[in-house]
Parts: structure tokens; sequence; C-alpha cells
């Protein structure tokens, strides 16, 4: 196991290509969308959405309790 992981981590080190991890944030209209401008302050709205699952919300050891967690933001 490793000796995988080893070979693994030199591969990619070794591997030497042109990336553009985050070409996409050139362009802020593409990366944000178009703001609502307030004097010099550019408002950006969206919502947020995540979804979970917790098998012990109170931290309990004698009786765990288990739980959906969802949680959606402005």
């Amino acid at each position: 196991m490793a000796g995988t992981l080893v070979g693994l981590c030199a591969s990619v080190a070794v591997y030497d290509a042109d990336v553009s991890a985050q070409g996409w944030l050139e362009d802020r209209r593409r990366a944000e969308g178009i703001g609502i401008r307030v004097g010099d302050l550019e408002l950006h709205p969206g919502i947020g959405a995540e979804v979970g699952y917790d098998s012990n919300v109170f931290l309990q050891s004698d009786t765990p309790e288990s739980s959906l967690i969802a949680r959606i933001s402005p």
C-alpha cells in the first residue's frame, strides 16, 4: 500500500502539464454573474443548500440519536 502511494505521488510530481485550474475566474461576469449596483457596492444575490446526515447529533455515548440535516442560506 505504501509503495503504491509513493509511486502515485512520484508520478504526479514528475508529470508536467500546462494546467489552468482557475481559468474561469478570468472573467468576473462568468464567475459571479451580473450584479446589482448600489453606489460603490455591487451585490451578487445567491442561494446555497447543504444536506447531510449525523449519526450522533447530541454526542451521547449511551443513546446516540441520528438525524438528517438540511440547511438553506441566502
